[in-house]
């Protein structure tokens, strides 16, 4: 009980630190917590894919894809498992890509990601657009924001 009343006589210590503190409970940083609600609000397939990137989920990625999927990445044009595979090896999941999103649009069986891109290979703001086929994906092309 004591430091809980030191740290309040400390004026810079906010209440939610301190309830982090007490209850031992990590505060979710903001962006972490607006992907959450984000993901919630996509069509399932988009939202597993988004999970699988960010957790390096190499298989589970390539399997929400239908079997003659396109990766359209800045206009070169990967398709099949196998194809998408090699790709993402290098520039994707193997580059231990993360994605954040800004901005979820949905329309139809069409769902697009403004999102900022980071990974070994390249990082920047990027446009996401997924064509969902079911519980799949049909097309993902990757674009400039602009």
């Amino acid at each position: 009980m004591r430091i809980f009343q030191i740290l309040i006589k400390l004026k810079y210590i906010s209440i939610f630190a301190l309830l982090a503190i007490f209850t031992m409970t990590p505060l979710m940083p903001q962006a972490q917590a607006k992907e959450i609600l984000m993901t919630n609000q996509l069509p399932l397939p988009v939202a597993q894919q988004i999970k699988a990137i960010n957790d390096n989920k190499e298989s589970t990625w390539l399997n929400l894809f239908t079997s003659d999927a396109i990766v359209n990445d800045w206009g070169r044009v990967f398709q099949g498992h196998q194809k998408i595979k090699a790709w993402s090896d290098k520039e994707f999941i193997g580059a231990h890509g993360q994605l954040t999103v800004i901005k979820a649009e949905t329309k139809g069986n069409q769902v697009t990601l403004n999102a900022n891109w980071r990974s070994h290979f390249y990082t920047g703001k990027s446009r996401f657009i997924f064509i969902v086929d079911g519980k799949k994906i049909r097309e993902m092309r990757i674009t400039s924001l602009k």
